[in-house]
């Protein structure tokens, strides 16, 4: 309830959504992180399809695992991929990548969602690993510390 009254408050437009700058407030003010950099790499893996936006499902997925100041890749990443993975079934397609993103966003942006599977999707079969998810996790992680 804390986190869904201070997501509120800083949802200063009533959208269900927070921006970069009102989401980078919202983690400051918590004190869960302090560095921008920290902040900005939270929101870029929150924000899956690129819209510029993060809902409450995931910024809740995540906060409630960050319970350090220090930003853990695997735990980011295995939160994260709970969302899209829901049946364990160990890799993603596009369009269950859609659908997880539909669940969470209803007016997502499909290019970004393909996007975003492209940018994981190393060996390019057309599907998402548990294991292609945490490389491309630490490389979000690593280029910002």
């Amino acid at each position: 309830q804390q986190w869904e009254d201070l997501f509120r408050e800083a949802d200063t437009e009533g959208t269900g959504e927070l921006d970069k700058d009102n989401f980078r407030a919202l983690v400051k003010a918590t004190g869960t992180l302090t560095e921008d950099s920290e902040a900005d790499l939270l929101f870029q893996i929150m924000d899956a399809d690129g819209n510029g936006k993060v809902d409450f499902e995931e910024f809740i997925a995540v906060m409630a695992q960050e319970k350090s100041r220090k930003l853990d890749a695997k735990t980011l990443a295995d939160t994260i991929w709970g969302l899209f993975d829901p049946k364990r079934t160990g890799r993603i397609y596009i369009e269950e990548m859609k659908k997880s993103l539909q669940r969470f966003r209803p007016r997502y942006d499909s290019d970004g969602a393909v996007q975003f599977m492209h940018d994981i999707d190393i060996d390019r079969r057309g599907y998402v690993t548990r294991g292609e998810f945490e490389l491309y996790v630490n490389k979000i992680v690593f280029s910002v510390q």
